[in-house]
């Protein structure tokens, strides 16, 4: 276990040991630096990834690599993170300095699988624990019970998630996404705006508030599912809502931002052409939610764990790729070069040009190779 107290927090939960598995069976030190998340370019796509940069050279990098998309990951007790590279079968492992470095590590490499850092995956192949088993032994572990979702329990839920401690919070984090749990909690918000509590909302301790310092507490537990969650597009307009009932601005109640007026402006989101995969609008429509919570929304409360999560969150986002084939890529880019064309009123131009004599060739019936 590698430790230095003198480090500033932000640095200490980054600072890790590399180590490399060598013929022999021994794992080896390559040396000990800071690892932070990257993006790399391979075949003229941009790919998540991460570098160790040493910690007294900083130019020089002890490992760049691409988070790979297979279930190759697999976390020893609260600090080591270890992975073997398919591409060359060479072992490599992580050792943090601190145990919420090596967690908000994890969770980046879930949020590139696109899976929840705390599910269960069972056992592997091998008989094996699976890496959802190495997540903090959640397998045998129940979630924190939370109280209904009530505005008469808004203050005890309050207090509930202030007061678990840390080497909990994965239990708290289960309970709090329990089916239906989190729904039934931005439901709230419909429930005291209906009722006119908005009216007065300057009084301090207001429900309207308590809701507040919940959602911002849930937040800043650096969980990305949860934020994810959070955003949903069924959820986001609620999220923003309670986040508009500061209590520091209880006084000021007719000044406070309306976030949810600015997120549904119809100007907002403009594209140059259109954007038919579902998948990749969703990433854009969440990395500038993300970007708008971090920047604006809570920009009085963020810390420096909760501005790591939502840059790498971010970062994620717009490295990964969309999976499809190639022909699928291949359709959309001709789609994508034409579409400007007809915006112009601009005759688009055929998409298979045809010799003296040939036939040509349909759209879509030739077979490109996988």
């Amino acid at each position: 276990m590698i430790g230095d107290s003198s480090l500033p927090a932000e640095l200490a939960t980054r600072r890790v040991k590399v180590y490399f598995l060598s013929s022999d069976g021994q794992w080896d030190d390559r040396g000990t630096g800071y690892v932070k998340c990257d993006v790399i370019s391979a075949n003229e796509l941009e790919l998540p990834a991460f570098r160790v940069v040493a910690e007294n050279q900083p130019t020089k990098d002890l490992i760049v690599t691409k988070i790979f998309e297979d279930d190759l990951y697999q976390r020893q007790g609260d600090t080591i993170v270890t992975w073997t590279n398919p591409e060359t079968q060479e072992d490599f492992g992580l050792s943090f300095q601190e145990a919420e470095g090596a967690q908000v590590f994890w969770e980046l490499i879930c949020l590139v699988h696109g899976k929840s850092p705390h599910a269960v995956d069972g056992e592997d192949e091998g008989g094996g624990a699976g890496v959802g088993d190495d997540m903090c032994g959640l397998s045998d572990m129940e979630p924190i019970a939370l109280p209904d979702p009530e505005v008469g329990k808004l203050d005890l839920l309050v207090d509930t998630v202030a007061s678990v401690p840390h080497h909990q919070r994965h239990k708290l984090v289960a309970g709090l996404l329990a089916e239906g749990f989190i729904p039934r909690l931005l439901k709230v918000l419909d429930e005291l705006e209906g009722d006119g509590a908005g009216e007065f909302e300057h009084h301090h301790n207001h429900p309207l508030h308590l809701l507040f310092r919940l959602v911002r507490s849930i937040i800043m537990l650096n969980e990305p599912v949860v934020i994810e969650r959070l955003l949903a597009d069924q959820h986001v307009a609620n999220t923003l809502g309670i986040l508009e009932y500061d209590p520091d601005y209880a006084d000021l109640a007719e000044r406070r931002t309306r976030y949810r007026d600015y997120l549904h402006r119809a100007q907002l989101f403009k594209t140059a052409v259109p954007i038919r995969c579902a998948s990749t609008l969703a990433k854009i429509h969440l990395t500038f939610r993300l970007a708008y919570l971090k920047d604006v929304v809570m920009a009085r409360y963020i810390d420096d764990g909760c501005l790591a999560t939502l840059r790498d969150m971010m970062t994620a986002n717009k490295a990964r790729p969309p999976r499809c084939t190639r022909a699928a890529r291949l359709a959309r880019q001709s789609r994508a070069q034409r579409a400007p064309l007809s915006v112009c009123g601009c005759p688009p131009p055929p998409l298979h040009a045809s010799k003296a004599g040939d036939p040509g060739i349909e759209p879509g019936s030739h077979s490109f190779p996988g």
